[in-house]
């Protein structure tokens, strides 16, 4: 997988928990009474995400060696996102749902560690 692809998907995955990170701030007034999690956490987890995501991406334009960081930090942030769910699931639909979720999970982090955590054979 191409360096400029993994960092495309670290910066997308920044972008995408900063915008979430502004919308606990300002959640709607309907969906207040049906949250799960409170707006502050749901701010701090976003927005640490979003960090992390950001520095994985910084990483990956300035050293040749961070495809192994972008690896672990996105199966963490895989298991962080099922574990979310597991956790503060109230409604049927999000139950009945979860053994799916849990299988797709492992497969997707079977897959990137496939693509980026594995050696590659060294070309001399």
């Amino acid at each position: 997988m191409s360096k400029t692809l993994l960092i495309a998907v670290a910066l997308a995955l920044a972008v995408i928990h900063a915008v979430g990170a502004l919308r606990a701030l300002q959640p709607a007034p309907v969906l207040a009474d049906q949250l799960s999690l409170l707006p502050a956490l749901e701010f701090i987890a976003a927005a640490l995400w979003a960090m992390v995501f950001a520095v994985v991406a910084l990483r990956l334009w300035w050293l040749h060696r961070a495809r192994r960081l972008f690896g672990w930090t996105l199966i963490s942030w895989i298991a962080y996102s099922v574990a979310r769910l597991a956790l503060f699931a109230r409604a049927d639909y999000d139950r009945q749902r979860l053994p799916f979720l849990i299988v797709a999970a492992l497969v997707a982090c079977a897959l990137t560690a496939w693509v980026t955590l594995r050696d590659r054979p060294r070309h001399t």
